[in-house]
């Protein structure tokens, strides 16, 4: 079965992540508007209607200001933060490149960073302090203005390529939480 994994905008703007697979699907935060997580989807080719839950990483409001129009309009559910240890809630660009070189996985083939501080962060910088360590990895940085393409993670009888980013054109019309 394949999992799909996009970041719909991530960032001290808001930050908002959908997994799932061909029938049902989830919410890492909602940190963006019900219309936004909404027209964002769709042009990845996803829908709200395959999302059974939404789950709240901590409650700053770059996490949670679209929770409840997306909680009331589409009745689903809004699940406990449980705050990303340190001494800001958040992992500095240094502390998360040694969870990824000490717990990298040998056959990881994409690594997609995600939550970029605007004022005390660049794209570019985290882009090459992890270049220097990725080997085969592939680096993404995430947007706070876009959306990302939509990551297939795939077992061996899956038609999409492992960790690639398809095109909504590929997705099946239904998406099943794992």
């Amino acid at each position: 079965m394949s999992l799909y994994i996009t970041s719909l905008n991530s960032g001290s703007n808001g930050n908002c992540y959908y997994v799932g697979n061909h029938r049902e699907a989830v919410l890492i935060d909602a940190g963006i508007s019900c219309r936004e997580a909404e027209k964002r989807l769709e042009r990845s080719g996803l829908s709200f209607k395959k999302i059974r839950a939404v789950f709240i990483s901590h409650e700053h409001t770059d996490h949670i200001c679209g929770a409840k129009v997306i909680a009331r309009k589409y009745q689903i559910p809004v699940f406990l933060k449980n705050r990303i240890r340190g001494d800001e809630g958040h992992l500095s660009n240094h502390q998360a490149l040694e969870l990824f070189t000490t717990h990298k996985s040998p056959f990881m083939s994409h690594l997609l960073l995600s939550h970029l501080s605007e004022q005390n962060n660049s794209p570019q910088l985290v882009h090459d302090l992890f270049m220097k360590h990725a080997g085969s990895t592939n680096i993404g940085i995430a947007s706070r203005y876009e959306e990302s393409g939509v990551y297939c993670i795939s077992g061996a009888d899956a038609a999409v390529e492992p960790g690639k980013a398809i095109a909504p054109a590929l997705l099946p019309k239904q998406l099943s939480l794992f």
